[in-house]
Formats: structure tokens, C-alpha cells, sequence
């Protein structure tokens, strides 16, 4: 109005934002995330509430012989390289089967062998795509000690230039506490009531 004769030059069209989820990649990542979580869940239910006999699932494994921890410690390293597999339910596996101490002796073995090929795939054909990448060797350790997916964080690992030996050292001691806490609860299925409630809590 005050700016007589003066003409703007014409605006560009704002970018139409598009929905998350409008995003095919974004909407099967969730897909395939709740599609886990639920058979978690179902899995969890079944041996809460008695659908699946803990002493069956102890006595087929047992019946594996020395099959029984090399399948479970493969089984482990397969789900820690791949990634949207779920670990829980085999170290429950583990705790009904072989108790807490064996059970995460095998279970954090499983998770040692999956964690070392994933940092090296990640340090052997990652560093094409992502030369370099800083990450504190710290975060390996809180990131495992937490109960979230810790395989992302291995792949990330292998692109830093954090030592092997480092990276598997903070990856043992990290692994010790979510794993004794996941397997002992799988160990408290068939004792008692008060185990089971202990455990979870």
C-alpha cells in the first residue's frame, strides 16, 4: 500500500509437506516392526498363561544334546545381524532350558558372534558409502545395557574408528546385565509365582 508503482516478484508455491506415512518405505518399516512386536507379545502370553508347557520346550531342547546351545548361539548371531529379528524370546528359550548362568553363557556368546560380523561387514563395505563416522565409544556400552535394539548401534560402530578389540570388549560388558535380566526370566517360568513377578519386575 505505501509502496506506489512498486511490483513484488511473484512468490514460489510452497512445497506440499507429504505425510509420513503417505511414505511406502516408512509405512512397511512400521508394518514390519509392529508384525514383530505382536508375535513378541503372543509368544510372551502363550508361556504366561500356560499355552505353552515349559516343561515341553525344556525337555525338547535337552533332547538336542550339544545341538542345543550351538543351534541356540547360532540362532542369536543370525538375529543380531539381522536386524528386525528378536532376541528375547530365544533367551527366554535359553532360561527355561539351561537355567540363568548357562543361559547367558550361551546367550551372550550368541550376541558377541553376531556383534563381531556385523562390525566387520559394516568396517569392510560400509566405508564406501560413509567414510568416516563419530561416535564415542561409550554409547556402545549404554546402548547395549539398554533394551532397545542394539544392532543398528553395532553397524554404526564398524564405521567409526573405534578398535575391534575396544568395540567387542565394551559389547561384553554391556551385554551382561539386559541379557541376565531377560534370560533369568525365562529361568523363573515353572518355579513359582513370586519368581515370575521378581523377574519381570
Amino acid at each position: 500500500l505505501f509502496r506506489s508503482g512498486a511490483v513484488e516478484a511473484p512468490r514460489a508455491p510452497r512445497a506440499v509437506e507429504q505425510p509420513l506415512l503417505a511414505n511406502p518405505k516408512v509405512r512397511r518399516r512400521l508394518i514390519s516392526l509392529l508384525a514383530l512386536a505382536g508375535a513378541t507379545v503372543l509368544i510372551l502370553l502363550e508361556f504366561v498363561t500356560g499355552d505353552l508347557d515349559v516343561e515341553d520346550v525344556r525337555e525338547w531342547i535337552r533332547d538336542l544334546g550339544a545341538w542345543g546351545p550351538i543351534l541356540l548361539i547360532t540362532v542369536l548371531a543370525v538375529a543380531m545381524v539381522i536386524a528386525p529379528i528378536p532376541n528375547p524370546p530365544f533367551m527366554i528359550a535359553a532360561g527355561i532350558a539351561w537355567g540363568t548362568v548357562l543361559g547367558v553363557v550361551y546367550s551372550v556368546i550368541g550376541q558377541l558372534i553376531g556383534s563381531m560380523i556385523i562390525f566387520w561387514v559394516s568396517r569392510k563395505f560400509g566405508r564406501r558409502f560413509i567414510p568416516t563416522l563419530q561416535m564415542g565409544p561409550q554409547l556402545v556400552f549404554w546402548w547395549r545395557m539398554m533394551p532397545i535394539s542394539f544392532d543398528f548401534a553395532a553397524y554404526a560402530a564398524g564405521l567409526t574408528k573405534m578398535g575391534f578389540k575396544q568395540f567387542i570388549t565394551l559389547v561384553a560388558l554391556g551385554s551382561i546385565v539386559p541379557t541376565t535380566v531377560v534370560v533369568g526370566f525365562g529361568d523363573s517360568f515353572g518355579k513359582s509365582l513370586g519368581a515370575l513377578l521378581v523377574t519381570g519386575g
